[in-house]
């Protein structure tokens, strides 16, 4: 290797160091850039330095300003921070850039899931629930019967969005989302899990006041409770906060039946397992290859699908309890991911 003056090396550190690269700086020192490489800050004697990529057009420092601005929300996505670092730095590159920089700091970009918005109130009340039942088992858990209301719709947001076919192929019937007209048929259901397995579902017909909800209770809950020879005594009651639930008849009711209900945080379908139980029999119904007639076929058919919902994906989400009052108790009553 070509040895060169002190003078010379010091020269090379202040001008690579001050922004000129390896080409320039050999231009300036009259040396060939392969021997400037090898002279340059970090770089060990005799040690080649890697010739591969170009040169970073951000610098460690100013990646590290991207990613805090990122993560504390002041900006939203790699367009924005592109603005605002030229705002802020007068630095200009393009938000592909900035994307880069992101990835190679360890982000990933997702799509935002929607949870409901939680105020003061609500991330308290989460925390405080989340610190009553700390001592919680998995054996307690498994006693609690969590139920819940949803809509089932035949056709629309519930069905399969997205599909893989060739550019400017034929359309076929499994390339389209099918409507009709008036959108289609839908069902109101009230549905019950176990550790054991589904409960009861009970189809609501018209709209659903407290006297109404009290005799699905008494079908749907009560009926449950028959199937798997379970005692009222021995089990814990989940419901949401919907104000038909928290009425004073049905407040009555649950009382006058012994019943012992959870008190459950508002905002929180996180901790619903049931949630996944209705996502799971929704994707079974959109991918089922015929769709019901009628709405006597469809009431079947919902039917059919929740009665063969496997006992060990319910367990599964039963066992999941604890993991989530965990990461809640970590986010002190926030957003978790599930």
């Amino acid at each position: 290797m070509r040895k060169i003056s002190t003078e010379t090396k010091d020269k090379i550190n202040r001008l690579y160091s001050g922004g000129k690269s390896a080409r320039e700086v050999a231009r300036m020192v009259s040396l060939h850039h392969s021997t400037v490489l090898k002279y340059l800050p970090g770089q060990k004697a005799g040690e080649e330095q890697s010739l591969a990529g170009r040169r970073l057009l951000l610098s460690p420092r100013v990646v590290k300003h991207v990613v805090r601005r990122v993560e504390s929300g002041k900006v939203r996505n790699a367009k924005m921070a592109a603005d605002d670092l030229e705002n802020d730095l007068g630095i200009k590159v393009s938000r592909w850039t900035i994307a880069r920089s992101l990835r190679s700091a360890g982000l990933k970009s997702y799509s935002k899931p929607k949870k409901p918005r939680l105020l003061t109130r609500h991330r308290v009340a989460r925390l405080r629930f989340c610190r009553d039942l700390r001592n919680y088992t998995n054996e307690d858990w498994q006693r609690v019967i969590f139920t819940d209301e949803s809509r089932i719709c035949l056709y629309g947001p519930d069905s399969d969005r997205r599909v893989w076919r060739r550019p400017g192929s034929q359309l076929r019937d499994h390339h389209v989302t099918q409507t009709v007209k008036f959108g289609g048929m839908s069902l109101m259901v009230w549905g019950a899990i176990t550790y054991k397995g589904v409960g009861r579902l009970v189809f609501i017909e018209g709209t659903m006041n407290a006297a109404y909800y009290v005799e699905i209770l008494r079908s749907g809950y009560a009926g449950t409770l028959d199937f798997y020879g379970l005692n009222v005594s021995d089990t814990v009651f989940q419901q949401d906060n919907d104000p038909k639930h928290n009425s004073r008849t049905a407040r009555a009711y649950i009382e006058s039946a012994g019943i012992r209900a959870m008190e459950w945080p508002s905002c929180s379908p996180d901790l619903n397992i049931i949630e996944h139980v209705w996502g799971y029999l929704k994707r079974r119904l959109a991918e089922s290859p015929s769709k019901p007639q009628n709405r006597v076929e469809f009431k079947a058919k919902v039917e059919e699908l929740w009665n063969s919902i496997p006992v060990d994906y319910i367990k599964a989400l039963y066992d999941s309890l604890p993991r989530r009052l965990e990461e809640l108790r970590a986010c002190r009553g926030g957003y978790t991911h599930y």
